[in-house]
């Protein structure tokens, strides 16, 4: 079942689990890529190029979660448009 977040600036959305890259594009606007997908539950997951490819060292912050509309803002950042 898909989780809900209530974000700050957009309100409540479905959420997504980000790895820290894709959340500090959100916050700096630096493009990193976004790479997304739906899992068996119905939740979002969004990685940057890097983590979509190699898998974070251990020292790597767990996951963050953000919502839609803010992965449409970071895909935006990046010259994508994603429509969730």
């Amino acid at each position: 079942m898909a989780l809900n977040v209530t974000c700050n600036k957009h309100g409540k959305t479905p959420a997504v689990f980000t790895c820290e890259h894709v959340f500090q594009t959100i916050e700096d606007k630096i493009p990193r890529g976004v790479n997304w997908f739906m899992d068996d539950t119905g939740d979002y997951q969004a990685f940057c190029d890097t983590c979509w490819t190699t898998p974070p060292a251990d020292d790597e912050p767990g996951p963050r979660m953000v919502c839609t509309h803010c992965l449409e803002t970071a895909a935006a950042h990046n010259g994508l448009s994603l429509a969730i």
